[in-house]
């Protein structure tokens, strides 16, 4: 029971799409998560100091505490160019829509054929 060639090549276009979308998510997550930690944890240890550690005057870095600048600033910063490079080189266009095997042909109106046409 072997398909059409028309529905093996619908069915590969699928996978790579399903595979594309799957490396972006992870790529995506790691990132976040990565973020999440580091962000979370720097601010966790460097900003809640007990009285007794916290220097009397605080670092600042331009007029704003280190621990701020270190732990929010900066990592924002490397986020927004990871993201552009993850836009610019790993994130794909999907591919041009190919009709499903055993759908309507090219040029019929797609749609229920319960959907009423409104009038303007």
């Amino acid at each position: 029971m072997d398909k059409p060639d028309a529905e093996d090549r619908f069915y590969d276009s699928q996978y790579r799409h399903v595979r594309q979308c799957l490396k972006e998510a992870r790529f995506v997550a790691i990132t976040w998560f990565a973020a999440l930690f580091f962000i979370s944890g720097w601010i966790g240890y460097f900003g809640y100091l007990r009285p007794s550690v916290r220097p009397d005057p605080p670092q600042l870095i331009l007029g704003i505490p280190s621990w701020v600048v270190l732990g929010l600033l900066a990592p924002w910063i490397v986020l927004i160019v990871v993201t552009w490079i993850f836009a610019a080189w790993i994130l794909k266009d999907d591919e041009p829509l190919e009709p499903m095997p055993g759908s309507a042909v090219e040029g019929e109106p797609q749609g229920s054929p319960d959907a009423k046409e409104i009038d303007v």
